[in-house]
């Protein structure tokens, strides 16, 4: 029996709700199942497979990093992500950890655990540096940092009371969100409510970060980035541009779907990497360094569907190319099931952004 694992005991996430959907076009059996549950490790016992998307809420990483340990490692139910997908996810520095034990590109970063060192390197680092909170997206923890008084004032704070997600001092965030203010200004109603200590939604994330430092030596002459998201042996790829007047790319909106702008050598890389690390799926994200090499930036197990919908195809391993448009779920359920033919149903392009009310 396929299990999904819900978002929350009464809501699904959109990227799920494609996963039920699937499974019923081609008439095959699943549950809907919360771990949250008196009877969750009884229901599961006949369980074949276990989806579960993830969140970046403080309750989300500690519930669903604990569970798929459990499950994958120890009970050996076949999970969606597994262990070696989904540990490192929202985490950029086990990512750089990961990604640098193993000699792969990535951005190369300095990362402290103890105030005093880090105080010390930045006086003497060279600027522009790029700072970064480990967890968040859509470059909303991200600030390019210009001298050694910015980067100690922030120094500081890591080591002192923290900053919280979505407040790291310094970004702008009518910039991070310039299409779509009205987000932005709900975020801002509930991060209030939030202070004050009410309900402020199931997704929310102000989760405050403390204890360390991360900065990563900033690539100049990169006006985008190239998303390359690896779903078994399919490589899709798109490029983002930067927001106006800005160095981030992340969570622009502004993207570039021809396979014809597309760099090669990243397509290598992630195919090498996911196939290393055995990850069931990846995305990464590619910039050129001093050199012109390329070099990761960041990567994540969990990504916008819609945007590898809007992929006008996929290359293999080999890198020949296979034209068609296929939603992320789709290609996961083909590999999971092992069901090559199975029927995508139509979506609308766009996920719903709202949490999807079980009604079953």
């Amino acid at each position: 029996m396929i299990y999904i694992h819900k978002f929350h005991p009464q809501y699904l996430h959109p990227f799920q709700y494609k996963y039920m959907k699937i499974l019923e076009e081609n008439a095959i059996d699943y549950k809907l199942v919360d771990s949250q549950s008196p009877t969750f490790w009884e229901e599961i016992i006949d369980c074949s497979l276990f989806i579960m998307f993830l969140g970046q809420t403080p309750m989300h990483l500690q519930r669903q990093l604990s569970l798929i340990n459990v499950l994958d490692n120890i009970v050996g139910i076949r999970c969606f992500p597994n262990w070696n997908t989904s540990w490192h996810f929202d985490d950029k520095i086990s990512q750089y950890y990961l990604l640098k034990s193993q000699g792969f590109p990535i951005v190369s970063s300095h990362i402290f655990w103890d105030k005093d060192l880090a105080i010390e390197w930045a006086k003497s680092a060279n600027y522009p540096q790029v700072f970064k909170l480990k967890g968040g997206a859509g470059s909303l923890n991200v600030i390019k940092v210009y001298n050694s008084k910015q980067a100690m004032k922030l120094i500081s704070k890591m080591f002192g009371k923290g900053i919280a997600n979505g407040n790291v001092p310094g970004v702008k965030l009518f910039k991070v969100y310039r299409n779509n203010i009205k987000t932005l200004m709900k975020s801002k109603i509930k991060y209030r409510f939030y202070t004050l200590g009410l309900r402020y939604g199931i997704t929310e994330n102000w989760s405050k970060h403390q204890g360390y430092a991360f900065f990563q030596d900033f690539l100049p002459n990169n006006d985008y980035d190239t998303r390359v998201t690896i779903i078994g042996k399919r490589g899709f790829a798109f490029q983002r541009k930067n927001r106006p007047a800005d160095f981030r790319s992340s969570g622009s909106g502004i993207i570039n779907f021809s396979p014809n702008n597309i760099d090669y050598r990243c397509l290598k890389i992630a195919f090498s990497i996911s196939q290393k690390f055995n990850f069931q799926c990846m995305s990464y994200d590619f910039l050129y360094d001093l050199n012109k090499q390329m070099t990761i930036n960041e990567l994540s197990c969990q990504f916008v569907d819609s945007a590898i919908y809007s992929c006008p195809g996929y290359w293999d391993k080999n890198l020949n190319w296979h034209e068609g448009h296929f939603w992320p779920q789709y290609c996961q359920l083909q590999d999971l099931l092992d069901k090559p033919n199975l029927i995508q149903p139509a979506f609308p392009e766009k996920s719903k952004p709202a949490l999807i009310r079980i009604t079953l």
